[in-house]
């Protein structure tokens, strides 16, 4: 099931993918209306209503050419496709009104049954779209239609545009949940290919440890290589080993510091757990390292801890 906070997960997505179909369709419909504008100037029959096919193709040519265009504002491409179909649903009915009033109204719902398959959006907003257009449709059709292709109309634009809603709610949730599924396969893959490589980088980093410390005899000697090892490798200004003393605080063995940094390892004997081991142990818990940031202030506090 689709539910609504999955809209926010892959709304990025949908709009890009809106926006790509849009090029498309304002291309195609500026290449039907270029032509019906150039049929309209020879055809006296449709002729008189040559103005409209002029609008609507240099609106497609707006509207192609926006979508060209990298809109950043998610609400500015959420307007602009959503005024497109509006204009395409605009279109079916001044040609089902006003155009051919006497013939059963085929444009408009074209329009109507074609919503679900042009974008993928809120059910809410483009079912809303269908049925405001319904409600224009009808007003102007009072004015516009006679009987019986006033009643024929009517009821073809309410069955369909009934028919359309339903649709445009089965195909919403169903292209949002293709996106969805798409997005979270995506997500899954490369949080594949991190954990691949965090495994890799941890394996290589024992690997090299194991190595680095093999060419030394004696376990202090040992000890001090991989603390120098490990600072080095992490980029760190110093790296320790505590060990707890028989006193239950703890002492600071093993120390090794880059080049430039002063040492510390005489400040840092007898230091109690409660209040700094057990705080450097919350953090390692939390996020797999402790970094200290001031070495003076883990003075201070060691210092009113004692």
């Amino acid at each position: 099931m689709f539910r609504c906070g999955d809209y926010e997960k892959v709304k990025q997505d949908v709009w890009e993918e809106n926006w790509k179909a849009m090029r498309l369709y304002s291309a195609v419909a500026l290449v039907a209306f270029g032509v019906i504008t150039l049929v309209s100037v020879f055809s006296p029959s449709i002729g008189k209503y040559k103005w409209v096919y002029l609008v609507y193709t240099f609106l497609s040519l707006a509207y192609f050419c926006i979508s060209c265009c990298q809109l950043r504002s998610f609400l500015g491409k959420e307007l602009v496709v959503y005024s497109f179909f509006a204009a395409l649903l605009l279109f079916g009915i001044i040609t089902g009104t006003l155009i051919t009033p006497e013939e059963l109204t085929v444009n408009y719902i074209v329009f109507m049954m074609a919503a679900p398959l042009l974008f993928t959006a809120r059910t809410a907003v483009m079912n809303g779209l269908i049925l405001s257009s319904m409600l224009l449709y009808s007003g102007l059709a009072f004015f516009a239609q006679h009987n019986p292709i006033l009643y024929k109309n009517l009821e073809n634009v309410i069955l369909y545009g009934v028919l359309s809603m339903l649709l445009t709610a089965i195909m919403m949730r169903r292209k949002l949940q293709r996106i969805l599924y798409h997005k979270e396969k995506e997500m899954l893959e490369v949080s594949k290919r991190e954990s691949q490589e965090r495994i890799l980088n941890y394996e290589r980093f024992l690997t090299d440890m194991v190595r680095y410390a093999a060419s030394e005899e004696t376990p202090d000697k040992v000890l001090n290589q991989l603390v120098e090892y490990i600072g080095q490798r992490v980029t760190a200004d110093r790296a320790y080993i505590f060990e707890q003393n028989d006193r239950g605080t703890f002492d600071n063995t093993y120390e090794w510091c880059k080049a430039g940094v002063s040492k510390e390892k005489d400040n840092l004997q007898d230091v109690p757990y409660e209040g700094i081991i057990e705080t450097w142990f919350a953090q390692y818990q939390e996020s797999n390292n402790v970094i200290i940031h001031d070495i003076e202030e883990c003075k201070k506090n060691k210092r009113s801890h004692l």
